[in-house]
């Protein structure tokens, strides 16, 4: 076999590998997009709230939850809670359980934190570090926010900023 025919075959061989591994890799993207869905049960973790004693808390809690996961150098994010600080204040606390769950490292977060306040927002860390790294790559440049029922089920995810007067009037439909 000719060096031009070897390196051709070559070629092919390595492109289809590439291929098959930028296939594999979307599945697994799209299996794990799928799991946090709409009308899909949010995994249950344990979270440190950061801005609550360091207590130990679960997630979903048992109540309706606005929860929003969020990295601290995630350049929305800053706004997008403080929007949903805002929005959280105007809900009475009985009715929701807010929280911002962090999935960087706790010494950042907490570092983050400790610039910020928040009233309403529970700032948390995954205790489950297994939780984090599977979803951190989502969280490259804007939050995810989700409404979860009591029963542990999403009721909606959205990505990325929205009006203030937009996820207020989704909050206040939920919590109805």
């Amino acid at each position: 076999m000719s060096p031009r025919r070897l390196l051709a075959l070559l070629a092919i061989g390595m492109a289809f590998g590439l291929l098959a591994a930028l296939l594999v890799f979307l599945r697994h993207s799209l299996e794990r997009e799928r799991a946090l869905g709409r009308g899909h049960p949010f995994p249950s973790i344990t979270v440190r709230a950061l801005n609550r004693s360091f207590e130990l808390q679960r997630v979903p809690s048992g109540r309706r939850m606005l929860l929003v996961l969020f990295r601290p150098d995630c350049p929305q994010c800053e706004s997008e809670l403080a929007r949903l600080e805002r929005v959280c204040a105007e809900v009475p606390a009985e009715k929701l359980d807010c929280m911002a769950l962090s999935l960087s490292s706790e010494e950042q977060t907490y570092a983050w934190s400790r610039t910020q306040t928040f009233r309403r927002l529970t700032i948390a860390v995954s205790v489950d570090s297994a939780f984090a790294e599977q979803h951190r790559d989502w969280l490259v440049a804007v939050p995810l926010v989700f409404l979860i029922t009591e029963q542990g089920m999403i009721h909606d995810r959205r990505a990325g900023e929205r009006s203030q007067e937009y996820t207020l009037a989704r909050v206040r439909e939920f919590v109805q």
